[in-house]
């Protein structure tokens, strides 16, 4: 499946969502949605290559990604 954000063309293996928002992207996107601060979470090898028409996910588990904010200096 290929970035639901970007013209580039490379394949998914990022989910981002947020409460306006829920795709899944390449992994550059996924490094500027982190910048943004939102939710991502990687998403597992048959969920890459399964193309979802409703865009659900299955109730599989995924591996979550965390965002840690750096200490102030």
């Amino acid at each position: 499946m290929k970035c639901q954000r970007c013209i580039e063309g490379k394949e998914v293996r990022y989910r981002v969502y947020s409460d306006v928002i829920d795709m899944k992207v390449c992994p550059s996107c996924a490094a500027e949605a982190q910048s943004l601060r939102l939710t991502i979470e990687l998403l597992p090898r048959d969920e890459v290559k399964r193309v979802d028409v409703k865009g659900e996910f299955s109730n599989s588990k995924r591996d979550m990604v965390f965002l840690v904010d750096s200490p102030a200096i």
